[in-house]
């Protein structure tokens, strides 16, 4: 019988928790089970993670694997999983074998313990063993800075939104047997700053210039007053016309003549788009979200089985909420945003907690 451990997170909203993922490799019909209120996302990853093991050349136990989540008291969710459990599972077979042989002998080296004790790890796994993006590394990352963790092993994808972060030091991983080779102390990984340098230029410069910029205005002198006094004291507007009058053109304009984001405030409009399913996209420019008038009071506010994600007026957070044909919204739906502009957030609340997004715009 031999344990293996290694740290990842959970999310509770736009926090992150640290959580602690053991795999247990014991006397017992072959198989893994999974325990600590995991989610589908969770337990289907066990034929995936056994997958990439076997496509990285690494051995899988040919025994019993119990894999426990703790605290387990703690809701779990979402594919970042997989990296930590697969090193959980590899460091314990490591453990349970007197010397490395065979598939382990290249990773000769000091146990991976020692150093997933100390780290922070997420990412999913292919079939092929590659590490994909997830959501969720920003708030991963900040809870590792509060709570003393000084190393983040995440997805080559999710190295343009580490590199906001300059304190903890972020390391990419493009494989799983990267990662366990690094673990044992046989390889070293590149740093995310490094690889985000590589890929954000290009992609920012193509974000910039398709943007929609408020010089294209031609005439609309008295409206365009209005957008920048509206912009430049942070007002709501209302603008009311004939189709076709330039209403949706000036709104859609808008964030062009809005300051750049702080970093502080980049770091906090990446971290909830993140959570949307877009991992790797960096905010740096004031949002524009501007939903369909048959939109619902769930898809405003935000919300969802299992954990709630962000809606429109968390998207638009630090940027702008553009509520075109308002006259067509429902009522009730329109009447939801009292609460979010009085509180500049957004309070869901679910069985024994409590969810809070952001919701300035």
């Amino acid at each position: 019988m031999a344990l293996g451990r290694c740290l990842t997170t959970a999310l509770d909203g736009i926090l992150a928790h640290v959580v602690g993922v053991e795999a247990n490799v014991g006397a017992g019909l072959p198989g893994i089970h999974v325990v600590g209120l995991a989610d589908t996302a969770i337990t289907e990853s066990r034929s995936r993670i056994r997958t990439a093991i076997a496509n990285s050349h690494l051995p899988w136990p040919k025994t019993k694997i119990v894999v426990s989540m703790s605290p387990a008291s703690l809701p779990k969710s979402g594919s970042h999983f997989d990296l930590p459990m697969a090193l959980a599972i590899l460091s314990a077979e490591l453990g349970a074998q007197e010397l490395p042989h065979g598939s382990f002998a290249s990773f000769h080296g000091s146990h991976p313990g020692a150093r997933l004790d100390s780290t922070l790890v997420l990412g999913e796994l292919g079939l092929d063993g590659s590490v994909r993006p997830v959501a969720g590394i920003l708030p991963a990352l900040l809870a590792a800075r509060a709570q003393g963790y000084d190393t983040l092993v995440i997805p080559p994808g999710n190295a343009s939104e580490a590199a906001l972060v300059s304190d903890v030091e972020v390391l990419v991983a493009p494989t799983l047997a990267d990662a366990f080779a690094w673990a044992c102390g046989a390889r070293v990984l590149s740093k995310a700053a490094l690889v985000a340098k590589q890929l954000v230029p290009s992609a920012e410069r193509r974000g910039f210039e398709q943007a929609a910029d408020f010089a294209d205005i031609a005439g609309q002198a008295p409206a365009k007053k209005a957008a920048e006094v509206a912009a430049a004291g942070g007002h709501h507007l209302m603008m009311v016309g004939p189709p076709g009058s330039g209403k949706s053109m000036i709104a859609a304009r808008l964030p062009s003549i809005l300051p750049p984001l702080s970093r502080a405030q980049s770091v906090e409009a990446t971290a909830i788009h993140s959570l949307t399913g877009v991992p790797g996209q960096v905010i740096r420019r004031a949002p524009l979200v501007a939903p369909h008038p048959s939109i619902t009071r769930a898809a405003l506010l935000g919300g969802g089985s299992g954990t709630p994600r962000p809606g429109a007026v968390s998207l638009a957070h630090h940027g702008v909420l553009f509520l075109d044909e308002v006259s067509e919204v429902a009522a009730p739906v329109l009447d939801a945003l009292r609460a979010p502009l009085e509180e500049g957030h957004v309070r869901l609340a679910r069985a024994r907690r409590e969810i809070r997004y952001p919701a300035q715009f």
